[in-house]
């Protein structure tokens, strides 16, 4: 910053600053938005008082109408800016300036806020005195400031004695102190723009702090850049990038804590060097006034800005130094996004379309001028332009801008000073009334903008200017450099709108729309009365093209009138309406569906609705035992990760203006079951009564669950009663699940089944006994006695019904949709029934590969099987449509398959589960870390699993004595292994195990052959 000195300080002529404005955690991150409002990203235009008291003199006697304060607050809301930067102090001392009183001080700021501007104090900081520096900042805010500012250059560097090595640690003493005294207030720091000078700086520590970066551009004095603002900041922003990316990937470690250095990286808001026709000291020359707006210009269009979304903040150095021309450019510009106005929309070729060959120059870059080699193009907009010798006007560089405002736009031409310019410089502007060709003399008025004529535009991006290579004169050339569009403020009224409506939409909302019919609009205005004629009263202020508009807050069962019209700076049009609509009456809620209770895995997500009925709005509030659950305010609560401490009653509560109802309770309990896929049926949602289970089983829609004392608990797709077990039911020992059926066994060896008979598959064979497995297609069943042979009942229009003669020595089956598999004792697989797929296309799902052997489980699907070998790996064969007949070439420790309608599951050794095949429900996205799992099935397109929770005692059923043979059955969990052992006498130290064998997750037959002792005392050991 250059601060204007007496002459009695001629040793600190010059002063630098560069501000940085920002808070947030990096580029293209949004900053925290502080007191007062203020976006660091969205600073709009600010301005710097170094003496208040020569600013309050006709600022400089360059603006006699400004002669105090409060003149000088109208001057810069006329002029659009939106903050003041004022001298407060310098280093530990708070800075008087013209008075005896600090010149910083409440009722400056009062001033200020009474004519709607932000102010924040300054401080030329010199870092030789951190403790006194902090109550400067303090002292700032006390008086009621917006924010602070750290004026903090060259004093800062290690060359100073007080600085030396310590900059960094006394930057971050100072910046993190002000931060915690003020944790909610803007702060700004101002260090040099070209970093790669001043490498000792602590730009990291300043910027960590900070909420937004204001680099002090000032090319006047750059001749390398040959004193052109666009290269000024194309230079800037080569140093800031360059800064940004060597903070990629860098930490420290400060006060124990990591500090990100990404966090240093702060929006940019440039500060412009803005000096008069009467500089007040030497080494200090005029600017062009057309700098000033060069330099804002450039900043909205530059197209490698250094801050997210652009530039969006700028200020300018000094209020009292600024001249006439140089304050009607600071107001003509625009920058940063208030509602009320319209930018500038402002255009680099860098941003434009090219079609043709049009030849590139560049102007500035690094600090550096290119330039085509006349010398003669400073004056270029931004780094480069192009230029094309003269053509047939097919080759063309189009700009497209994006109009938020639609309206009428004065659109400008900038183009440098070249010796081939032409005179005739073809302009094709497509606009609302359709195209206007505008031939520019680029001959003249080079570093300028050209107006090429007021031209109407529609909202959006459907008009353009094209820059046409079809110059008149032979060797001359066609420029395309910049182009600006200047909202054109209308000077008629707007048309009205038309076909107002208005409908009730709740006690206290009337919701209303219309057609726009104007096209000079800036807004529109509704207003209301609760009488027939009026009066009315605005009720809001809308921004321009809106058609609808929601007025809330209202009284019910009343009825009110409405009208609506549109907007300008030269008036309103006539009302649309009046229309009347009358809001209903208050009705109390009501619940017309309960929350219901819930048994979930730990670590899975819990989510609980309810749907209800009443006056709107209606407001939830979710209760866990009674108490109510902090931001729990929507009509379902969903939790993430379950655990058991949020296992209890959850209730809610509904309730409107007219009244309040509690819902039923609902338990939430932590179960051993997970369910994944389709929930058409709520087959993938757990019932509150499935836990403590020791087996599930999944058919096409519902799954079945089984309780050690032999309760079956069923839950999903119930059309066929499928899920409804017989109520004498208390002695199952094993499950199944079928497409509308399910079977279960009894303890003493009788099947009971349940749900759809349509095709006989609930019709039990009489007789049957002695069964240690059953398993359940779509609609066929089969059952395994502990013989070896096995049963089957229902439909057999594949032959799925009709066992293979002489099938014996099997020790599993398995169901799939129309087609059977069993497991032989010597480890091969019989298969019988359908052979297609779902399309009607041959699968082979019923023959068995050739050479299969060694075969410890098995499991079929709808048109697919599955075997797991005794090594771990996995057979697939049939239907492979969506991939579930190719196991994973990976699986190698599998000890169970599992198989859906067209997906393929396996348990691991482990306790993991690896899923494959269709996918679109879900059925095979597993939650990760799935362990300890012990038993796992498929329905149609869901999955469900069980994982070990306390393992039950183990059971000996159906014991049997004969011919000196002791035989029993056992009921087994998979991952688990089980030993039959005995004792002659119960006195004998030890028991004796006669065999081991692993659990198979239902009944297996376990037996002594050598039982001829005249007692014998058995029991059944599981780990």
């Amino acid at each position: 910053m250059m601060e204007t000195i007496p002459m009695s300080a001629l040793a600190r002529i010059l002063r630098w600053v560069v501000m940085l404005l920002g808070f947030g955690t990096g580029i293209g991150v949004t900053g925290q938005v502080r007191d007062g409002g203020i976006d660091p990203w969205n600073l709009g235009k600010g301005d710097w008082i170094y003496y208040l008291s020569m600013a309050t003199n006709k600022l400089g006697g360059n603006v006699p109408a400004v002669t105090n304060e409060a003149s000088l607050m109208l001057h810069y809301r006329a002029h659009g800016i939106r903050y003041l930067i004022i001298k407060a102090a310098t280093s530990d001392q708070l800075f008087n300036g013209s008075y005896q009183f600090p010149q910083f001080n409440s009722n400056i700021v009062n001033i200020a806020h009474a004519h709607h501007l932000l102010v924040f104090g300054y401080n030329r900081s010199y870092g030789s005195n951190i403790v006194g520096e902090i109550a400067i900042a303090d002292y700032v805010f006390q008086q009621g400031a917006d924010g602070f500012v750290f004026d903090a250059e060259a004093e800062w560097e290690k060359d100073k004695p007080w600085i030396g090595d310590e900059g960094p640690a006394k930057a971050w003493q100072l910046c993190s102190a002000v931060r915690s005294n003020w944790p909610n207030k803007f702060l700004a720091h101002a260090p040099f723009p070209i970093i790669s000078y001043h490498t000792s700086f602590p730009y990291k520590e300043f910027g960590y702090w900070c909420d937004a970066v204001m680099p002090q551009i000032y090319p006047a004095g750059w001749t390398g850049v040959k004193s052109r603002p666009s290269g000024g900041i194309d230079w800037t922003d080569v140093n800031w990038h360059n800064w940004h990316e060597s903070l990629r990937g860098t930490s420290s470690v400060i006060n124990g804590q990591t500090i990100y250095w990404t966090n240093a990286i702060k929006p940019l808001a440039p500060v412009n060097h803005v000096y008069g026709p009467n500089p007040p000291n030497q080494g200090v020359s005029e600017i062009p006034p057309e700098f000033v707006m060069e330099f804002v210009d450039y900043l909205v269009a530059d197209p490698h800005a250094q801050t997210a979304g652009g530039y969006r903040g700028a200020s300018f150095w000094r209020a009292d130094l600024h001249g006439a021309q140089q304050w009607a450019n600071i107001k003509a510009v625009t920058i940063g996004d208030f509602p009320g106005t319209v930018n500038n929309l402002v255009l680099d070729d860098a941003r434009a379309s090219v079609s043709g060959n049009w030849n590139p120059t560049r102007t500035f870059y690094n600090g550096r001028f290119y330039g085509e080699g006349s010398g003669t193009d400073t004056n270029s907009f931004g780094t480069n332009y192009l230029t094309k010798a003269r053509g047939s006007g097919d080759a063309f560089v189009q700009f497209t801008p994006t109009i938020l405002q639609a309206g009428d736009y004065d659109v400008y031409e900038w183009h440098p000073t070249l010796a081939a310019a032409s005179a005739q410089a073809p302009f094709l502007i497509t606009h609302s009334g359709g195209t206007t060709l505008v031939l520019a003399n680029q001959r003249t008025n080079a570093g300028r903008w050209s107006l090429l004529g007021r031209f109407n535009f529609a909202a959006g991006a459907s008009g353009n200017i094209r820059v046409l290579d079809s110059v008149a004169e032979p060797g001359a050339v066609a420029i395309a450099d910049g182009i600006k569009l200047v909202f054109a403020a209308p000077t008629s009224a707007p048309a009205p709108p038309t076909e107002l409506t208005a409908t009730p939409v709740s006690p206290t909302e009337i919701a209303l729309s219309w057609r726009d019919n104007a096209t000079n609009e800036t807004g529109l205005v509704v207003a209301r009365a609760e009488a027939a004629g009026g009066p009315y009263a605005e009720v809001a202020a809308l921004p321009a093209n809106r058609t609808q508009y929601t007025d809330a807050g209202l009284t019910p069962a009343r009825t009110y009138w409405y009208v609506v019209r549109a907007v300008n700076a030269a008036g309103a049009s006539p009302d649309a309406g009046p229309v009347q609509a009358t809001t209903p009456a208050l009705v109390p809620p009501t619940i017309l569906a309960q929350p219901r209770g819930l048994a979930l895995m730990p670590g899975l997500s819990a989510q609980f609705s309810v749907l209800a009925s009443g006056s709107p709005p209606l407001r939830y509030q979710w209760l866990f035992e009674g108490a109510a659950i902090p931001g729990a305010t929507n009509s379902v609560l969903t939790l993430p990760s379950v655990q058991s401490s949020n296992a209890g009653i959850y209730a809610v509560t509904v309730s409107n203006a007219a009244g309040a109802i509690t819902s039923a309770n609902a338990q939430l309990s932590l179960a051993a079951v997970g369910a994944w896929g389709d929930n058409q049926f709520e087959q993938a949602w757990v019932s509150a009564e499935a836990t403590n289970l020791i087996a599930v089983a999944a058919g096409g829609w519902h799954n079945l669950g089984l309780h050690p004392d032999g309760r079956v608990v069923g839950w999903g797709c119930n059309g066929d009663g499928q899920c409804q077990s017989p109520p004498d039911l208390r002695d199952a020992v094993a499950i199944a699940a079928g497409g509308y059926h399910s079977l279960a066994i009894r303890a003493g060896g009788q099947v009971v089944a349940w749900g759809a008979n349509d095709s006989g598959q609930c019709a039990v064979p009489p007789g049957l006994r002695d069964v240690v497995a059953v398993a359940a297609g779509d609609w066929h069943s089969l059952a395994l006695r502990a013989d070896g042979t096995v049963v089957a009942w229902g439909d057999n229009s594949c032959g799925q019904s009709s066992v293979p003669p002489r099938l014996s020595g099997v020790t599993a089956i398995a169901a799939g949709g129309r087609h059977c598999l069993a497991l032989r004792t010597n480890g091969t697989v019989a298969a019988w029934g359908d052979n297609l797929d779902e399309t009607g296309s041959f699968a082979g799902q019923s023959l068995a590969p050739w050479g299969l052997t060694d075969v410890v489980g098995i499991a079929a699907g709808d048109a697919h099987s599955l075997a797991v070998r005794a090594d771990g790996t996995v057979v697939a064969w049939g239907a492979n449509s969506h991939g579930q007949g190719v196991a994973p070439a990976a699986l190698t420790t599998a000890v169970a398959v599992a198989a859906g309608g067209q997906h393929s599951l396996a348990l691991t050794e482990a306790g993991g589960v690896v899923a494959w095949g269709a996918a679109w429900n879900g059925q095979c996205a597993l939650p990760a870390g799935l362990t300890n799992v012990i038993a796992v099935a498929g329905g149609k397109q869901h999955t469900v699993v069980l994982v070990a929770d306390a393992v039950p005692v183990p059971r000996l059923l159906r014991p049997a004595w004969q011919d000196g043979r002791f035989s029993a059955v056992i009921q087994t969990l998979l991952r688990h292994h089980y030993s039959l052992e005995f004792k002659d006498h119960l006195s004998d130290p030890d028991w004796m195990s006669l065999s081991a064998a692993p659990g198979n997750g239902a009944l297996r037959l376990v037996s002594d052959p050598a039982a001829a002792a005249p007692a014998r005392f058995y029991r059944l050991r599981t780990w």
